[in-house]
């Protein structure tokens, strides 16, 4: 008999255990961190091509992590690769449930700003179209200048970030 509770306890517990583990985080900002703690960089392959993004936790006060950014500079073939993971980023996060601020979006430009909310979360997106200087040299020839973009992608909570001793102000 003792070895029959003592099976369906142990049974118990691990079924108990393996919940617990399976459990998601209920903000969005915490789960990326899960994700992301302790990473500087990915690489991020898509059908146009891959791409290398450094990774940037920045927490709060108490150590919640309030802000995760996503940034690096591309050229040549991985431009196409952050731009289209970029328009599938927005679409995910318009499907998602968050809204565009503004209504200056458009998908073709490489020079945008877009910011989506949801609730106290945000996620800011920046894609600057860039070019290098050319590098004229004493020999005559010169390095021609290279086109590049900088992209930012920052998902954040405003409520994180303000604190929990954070007043409410009616204005």
């Amino acid at each position: 008999m003792k070895s029959l509770i003592l099976i369906a306890f142990a049974v118990i517990s691990c079924k108990c255990i393996a919940q617990t583990k399976n459990v998601k985080p209920a903000n969005e900002i915490d789960r990326l961190y899960q994700k992301y703690k302790g990473v500087d960089s990915v690489e991020i392959t898509n059908p146009y091509g891959t791409f290398k993004a450094d990774i940037y936790v920045e927490l709060n006060k108490e150590g919640k992590p309030m802000e995760i950014t996503m940034s690096g500079n591309v050229g040549g073939t991985e431009i196409e690769a952050v731009k289209q993971f970029i328009i599938g980023l927005i679409r995910q996060k318009k499907a998602n449930g968050y809204h565009i601020v503004g209504d200056d979006y458009d998908e073709g430009l490489l020079n945008a700003t877009v910011a989506l909310t949801k609730g106290n979360l945000y996620t800011r997106i920046l894609q600057m179209d860039k070019e290098t200087e050319p590098i004229y040299l004493h020999n005559g020839g010169y390095i021609p200048a290279e086109h590049y973009i900088s992209f930012s992608i920052t998902n954040g909570d405003v409520k994180r970030a303000a604190g929990p001793k954070s007043s409410k102000v009616d204005f």
